[in-house]
């Protein structure tokens, strides 16, 4: 296919993303008297460019580019989490006193909008082979930011385990997708589900066992599922604060979407032919790891004393609750799966932006740390109060109904049990969020050093908390899932 000015208008905003890597990465040579922060500044300004292109593009419908890229309203709305979720790093980036110097600092914002380029091309494909570059792309990032602060020795070991894991991934997603091109003679996953569909119906279904099987292992190291979840925790607690937002929402959202829309195409387009009998022990397969997922991350997270590995243990478990819903293989479970990765990013910006401005404020990531700093700070200690319940999935706020959605397409599902394994994970969910907020009120320590308030953090986080309460109201969210889920066409 040549390409048209058409097609390069279609790819505006991955065009504007690339050329503001390029321009950070340059801005230290260029401006070598140049403060730390305005490398910052600038990916930011790139970051909010991209936001209102992509904006503007979820009104224009559905298009294939130059026979890779697909464009529609399920992938720009998750570009634009990933983008949201960028700025809100560098925003965090910028107010991170820690670094001494640019130690790290124009790495970082390079790194990020690389990484945010990586996960739109993830998001905003049907090719299994630019899918995997998208993947190493985003990966690579991570890598890379895990292991930025180079006089940290925890950062180090960030790095290297997520590196290590991270190969392993892409290896089995690799050799996956070798297989998948040989059975269909395609790399376009509509084709190949259509392969897929005629391969079950002749009875001949074994042959997708072990591609599926690959694939599954190669996202459930990068969403962290239960068993695929040993470097999470290690890695969460290793990286900076504004890393680790970028990784609990951008990084995993990009990759859960993307695995949303690989079973969509590839899988459900059995659904419409007429096999869905077949299919039920994939559902059991993604159902067992979900409950898997959900227990390990809750009962994990419960005797965490670092509220960055606490962070990590919990999106852990709440990935399962996302599997829950791509369990059910159907429009309605894919829809509920949808809306509840949106609110998912929205509360944890937030609570990453509170856990960023209490770390600052005590000078450490452990939980006893942070004693008083809810009495100091309450505008802080009721936001992420009210974040917390979201993330528990309390009303009234948004997580409510998001959760709340999942157990009742489970339920229809006649996925009972999984619906029982979700309320206990639920239950201990709210106990180690509540261990976290415990420490908030007491009474503040004598010794507490008073730094700066950081306005722009304090407004974030408050501005999540309300965000996350309006969204109770939760027809918008449900609208927005609906209309993605829509877009990819295979219902």
């Amino acid at each position: 296919m040549m390409p048209t000015l058409d097609s390069f208008a279609w790819v505006g905003p991955e065009a504007v993303l690339a050329f503001g890597a390029c321009v950070v990465l340059a801005w230290d040579l260029v401006f070598r008297r140049a403060r730390p922060w305005e490398s910052s500044l600038v990916g930011l300004a790139f970051l909010l460019g991209v936001s209102f292109l992509l904006f503007r593009r979820l009104s224009w419908g559905s298009a294939d580019v130059l026979g890779m890229l697909r464009v529609d309203f399920y992938g720009g709305l998750f570009q634009l989490v990933v983008a949201i979720s960028a700025s809100v790093a560098l925003v965090l980036e910028m107010s991170d006193k820690h670094p001494k110097g640019r130690d790290g600092r124009s790495e970082t914002v390079f790194l990020l909008l690389a990484g945010s380029l990586g996960a739109f091309f993830l998001l905003g494909t049907w090719n299994l082979l630019l899918l995997y570059l998208g993947f190493e792309g985003l990966g690579l990032a991570i890598y890379a930011l895990a292991a930025v602060r180079k006089r940290e020795h925890h950062s180090a070991e960030a790095g290297i385990k997520a590196l290590v894991y991270g190969s392993l991934s892409s290896g089995l997603m690799l050799y996956g997708i070798s297989l998948l091109y040989g059975l269909s003679g395609s790399l376009d996953l509509r084709e190949v589900g259509i392969e897929t569909a005629r391969l079950f119906a002749g009875g001949d279904g074994l042959q997708v066992t072990v591609p599926f099987l690959l694939i599954l292992a190669g996202f459930g190291f990068k969403l962290a599922f239960t068993p695929f979840h040993f470097w999470a925790p290690d890695v969460y607690q290793g990286v900076s604060t504004p890393v680790l937002s970028f990784l609990a929402v951008g990084s995993k959202i990009a990759g859960a979407a993307a695995f949303l829309r690989v079973l969509a195409t590839w899988l459900a387009s059995g659904l419409d032919g007429g096999i869905a009998e077949a299919l039920r022990p994939t559902t059991l397969v993604l159902a067992t790891l979900a409950a898997l997922t959900m227990l390990a991350g809750s009962f994990a997270a419960l005797k965490q004393a670092d509220i960055h590995r606490l962070l990590g243990w919990s999106s852990v478990a709440q990935g399962g609750f996302f599997l829950m819903g791509t369990a059910l293989l159907g429009r309605y479970g894919f829809e509920a799966a949808t809306a509840y990765l949106l609110i998912y990013g929205f509360t944890m910006l937030g609570v990453s932006a509170a856990a960023f401005f209490l770390i600052q404020q005590a000078g450490g990531s452990q939980l006893r740390a942070f004693r008083g700093l809810g009495r100091s700070y309450p505008l802080i200690g009721i936001s992420l109060v009210v974040l917390l319940a979201s993330l528990v999935g309390l009303p009234p706020t948004a997580g409510f109904f998001a959760k709340w959605l999942l157990l009742i397409r489970a339920w229809e599902g006649g996925l009972g049990w999984l619906v029982a394994v979700a309320a206990i994970s639920t239950v201990l969910t709210l106990v180690y969020a509540l261990r976290l907020i415990r420490p908030l009120f007491l009474v503040p320590d004598e010794n507490q050093v008073s730094v700066p308030k950081m306005l722009p953090v304090q407004a974030l986080v408050v501005a999540a908390a309300v965000g996350v309460v309006v969204l109770f109201y939760f027809t918008p969210v449900l609208g927005l899932a609906r209309e993605g889920v829509e877009s990819l066409r295979f219902f």
